[in-house]
């Protein structure tokens, strides 16, 4: 009997042990878990911000309009004032393409000094 009554004990004991780390566990899952609502609380908060100021920018900007281009929106209440002549370049812009502060100098291109 006391064989069975030690037998008894030690597995009483394993599953204490083992009821412990699940309860250390499912702790750890319920902090994790707050922690990911708080998240997509702020996301949600952040990204109905967001959507906002885009549909603020998008009205700001739909009163421009480019010469030759027709955006297909209302000008929300906006209108251009009338020209008598239209304006005219004396003479041409630099024209540039791609970034300029990346453009490698000829000389700066010589493999001879390396």
């Amino acid at each position: 009997i006391s064989d069975v009554v030690a037998e008894i004990s030690a597995a009483t004991q394993e599953q204490s042990t083992g009821l412990s780390e699940i309860n250390s566990a499912v702790s750890q899952l319920d902090k994790v878990t707050q922690q990911n609502a708080a998240m997509v609380e702020e996301t949600t908060a952040a990204s109905s911000a967001l959507t906002q100021e885009a549909r603020e920018l998008s009205q700001l900007t739909n009163r421009f309009s480019v010469r030759g281009q027709s955006s297909g929106r209302p000008n929300a209440g906006y209108s251009s004032p009338a020209r008598s002549t239209p304006a005219t370049r004396t003479h041409a812009a630099p024209r540039s393409v791609g970034n300029a502060a990346l453009a490698v100098k000829p000389e700066a291109d010589s493999w001879d000094d390396f």
